[in-house]
């Protein structure tokens, strides 16, 4: 698909007239010959984002490529930290909820040990207005969240979740201390996302597959503060500070070892890395990739798998849940239809495994169809040690 670029009209409503400025000291330059740290992340220019979902899809799957100094490296496996700004609409409706000018001066003890800064920079960089921490909820006035907070604990916690600070204060906190709530915020905390590059090809240059996150609650939409930021900020611009997370419990194993990998949606990313080592890809190597997500049109990096299916290097197995004429698919459904052929993959290939992607939704069932494949077939061959389910995972229940 075409690039992305973000308009100009898009990124001013983005910021919305509040305007910011990293602060040099606190990261690294791209000319710098000093290794980007969750510390002291790097300011990486965003050079790529295009849109990978096709005509007829209703979600917005994006590839972004930043680039990157020469010290920051990374391996198949890594996650690259990204230190998201949250919007100026969000942070003008926080202002205004609590009464605060964008120009006064606040402190928190976790932000620069307590360093005045003003409201706009705190709100914006530093801060999480997205949810509402249990400690702040205990100070509500409404008899609602007094309610909330003697009922169901599951509850609660996914009402504060998903509900942004500015509606949770107006809705429930009618004459607290402003300074208060602001004290028991927490700090906004980088995300971390597969990396979907194999360094030996991309060079100086990390590539991130991200799916914009939008949901409803009590009737707003609202978004994913990180995914929202990395859609809407210039191609070009070093706005975006990045880091690179090491995951040396998931690494890909020898390109001799056949590899199964379960990736549904955005979980796929790391397994580009994978594939993109080129001894992956000699003859008589031995890749299995599981992929599933909503519709077709939702197929990730398909023209890249095409010609290594070609070659004999990569096996695929695609499951869709919303295919017009067409029963609803999941990955697991593919593994139970597949599951002979998985067991000797497992059993008599000795091949390795990995799964990446939701951990709420998508796991589970995997889990399961794995556990169900091996009972079966272990039963069958009357063998007695079961392989081990999910020791190279990598999976995240988060909203970014």
């Amino acid at each position: 698909m075409a690039a992305v670029p973000a308009s100009a009209a898009a990124t001013a409503k983005f910021f919305g007239g509040i305007s910011f400025k990293h602060d040099k000291n606190d990261f690294v330059d791209i000319a710098s010959d000093i290794a980007a740290s969750r510390s002291k992340p790097l300011l990486a220019p965003m050079v790529v984002r295009r849109k990978l979902n096709e005509i007829g899809s209703n979600k917005l799957t994006s590839h972004y490529t930043f680039l990157l100094n020469d010290k920051t490296r990374y391996s198949p496996g890594d996650s690259l930290g990204v230190v998201p700004v949250q919007g100026g609409e969000l942070v003008t409706k926080t202002l205004q909820s609590l009464g605060l000018k964008g120009s006064d001066l606040l402190n928190h003890k976790r932000i620069y040990k307590g360093k005045q800064l003003p409201a706009s920079e705190m709100f914006s960089q530093h801060l999480d207005l997205r949810t509402v921490p249990p400690a702040i909820a205990k100070l509500a006035t409404s008899q609602k969240m007094k309610d909330m907070l003697a009922g169901d604990k599951k509850k609660l916690l996914s009402y504060l979740s998903d509900i942004e600070l500015h509606d949770f204060y107006k809705n429930h906190m009618n004459g607290v201390d402003p300074n208060k709530v602001i004290s028991l915020l927490k700090p906004l905390q980088p995300r971390l996302y597969s990396i979907s590059s194999h360094q030996a090809v991309a060079g100086n240059t990390v590539d991130l597959t991200v799916a914009k996150v939008d949901y409803t609650t009590e009737g707003i939409s609202r978004n994913g503060t990180t995914t929202h930021y990395l859609h809407h900020i210039p191609l070009g611009s070093n706005m975006t500070p990045v880091f690179v997370q090491k995951a040396p419990k998931f690494r890909p194993p020898s390109t001799k070892t056949p590899t199964i990998m379960i990736g549904p949606g955005t979980g796929i990313a790391p397994f580009r890395s994978f594939m993109q080592d080129p001894s992956r890809t000699a003859p008589g190597a031995k890749n299995w990739i599981f992929f599933g997500d909503q519709k077709p049109q939702d197929y990730l990096y398909k023209d890249e798998w095409a010609p290594l299916q070609q070659n004999g290097n990569l096996k695929v197995s695609t499951a869709f849940s919303r295919e017009p004429g067409k029963p609803k698919q999941y990955v697991q459904d593919k593994i139970r239809q597949q599951s002979s052929e998985i067991w000797k993959w497992v059993n008599d290939d000795k091949c390795s495994l990995f799964i990446c992607g939701d951990a709420q939704f998508m796991a589970p069932g995997v889990e399961s169809a794995l556990k169900d494949t091996f009972q079966k077939h272990q039963k069958k061959n009357q063998l007695k040690r079961s392989p081990r389910l999910l020791k190279r995972s990598q999976l995240s229940s988060q909203r970014h």
